[in-house]
């Protein structure tokens, strides 16, 4: 074990030193500052985020169930940038799983992503809705490429037991 290091080595435990004393401001300290400032976090500002657009692969996650379609957008990290459903574009109840509610929420969607920087993205399809390909139709149509598609379906290998005949 090195001398220089700032952690001790004792009985297979590792015990950190800290560097300096940390101390946490209160509000009294800085009264008019907002708590962004006195913690340091930095202010993005409208200029900062237009000149840091650029071209960005992103992953799209098409969720068609039989009474809604949910598609995130993602990115290559899988980090949610932003998401829509049949219910956030104003449809309600079963209308939320009609093609038109799909079309109209990968509209929006692409619209985001492409407000965002993202050029292309892989879309993985997941689900037993029938919506999914009007989902993808209509993100390629509206200024996304779409460079893969991959069906992420859960599929059982056997999967649980079924329940009991009825006895009738």
């Amino acid at each position: 074990s090195s001398s220089s290091s700032s952690s001790q080595q004792t009985q297979g435990q590792t015990l950190l030193q800290p560097q300096q004393d940390i101390s946490v401001p209160s509000a009294r300290d800085s009264p008019q500052q907002p708590l962004a400032a006195v913690y340091g976090a930095r202010r993005v500002t409208a200029k900062q985020k237009a000149a840091g657009v650029q071209k960005r692969e992103g992953i799209v996650h098409v969720n068609s169930t039989l009474n809604n379609t949910i598609m995130v957008l993602t990115d290559r990290d899988h980090k949610v940038q932003t998401w829509t459903s049949g219910g956030t574009v104003g449809y309600k109840n079963a209308n939320k799983a009609t093609p038109m509610a799909a079309e109209l929420a990968a509209k929006e969607l692409a619209k985001k992503a492409v407000s965002m920087g993202f050029h292309s993205v892989v879309v993985k399809l997941k689900g037993m809705g029938k919506n999914k390909q009007f989902a993808v139709q209509s993100l390629a149509a509206n200024g996304l490429t779409v460079t893969q598609l991959w069906d992420v379906t859960p599929i059982p290998y056997n999967g649980c037991r079924l329940p009991r005949r009825r006895r009738v």
